[in-house]
């Protein structure tokens, strides 16, 4: 009896063991194609900007066909409060990633909850930046 019921639960065992390896084997993540980087100009060969809130530029910019719009940042417009600022005008755009040399905080928690990643770490040109991007250096 003993021998069975130890027979069972090592099957038991090896059939969660495979199904959770095939469960998590198919999650994985899906970097968004309709993204927001930050930028010191208004074109691909921009250079990206290391802060997110001051940025002078956004490129909007689908990822898979490379249309993209830029949109003029809100740093030299706002004293104090220029992250949050920046995040809201993002979240305006309807992009579901942002893509930055580095964030503060505020921003990032701004961003998260309404269901915007953040990547950081970007650099070189925006276009760079996105081909790093696309291949999940980010």
């Amino acid at each position: 009896m003993k021998k069975n019921v130890l027979r069972i639960a090592g099957i038991l065992l090896l059939i969660l063991s495979l199904s959770g390896a095939v469960f998590f084997s198919s999650c994985t993540f899906v970097y968004p194609s309709f993204i927001a980087i930050s930028s010191t100009g208004d074109t691909l060969d921009s250079e990206v900007d290391p802060n997110f809130g001051r940025a002078k530029w956004f490129i909007i910019i689908n990822t898979e066909t490379m249309e993209f719009e830029a949109i003029e940042g809100v740093g030299e417009n706002v004293e104090a409060g220029a992250g949050k600022a920046a995040a809201e005008k993002i979240i305006g755009t309807g992009v579901k990633g942002v893509l930055t040399g580095e964030i503060g905080g505020n921003s990032a928690a701004v961003l998260s909850k309404a269901g915007i990643y953040v990547f950081t770490g970007a650099s070189g040109t925006v276009e760079y930046a996105i081909e790093q991007y696309k291949q999940g250096k980010y």
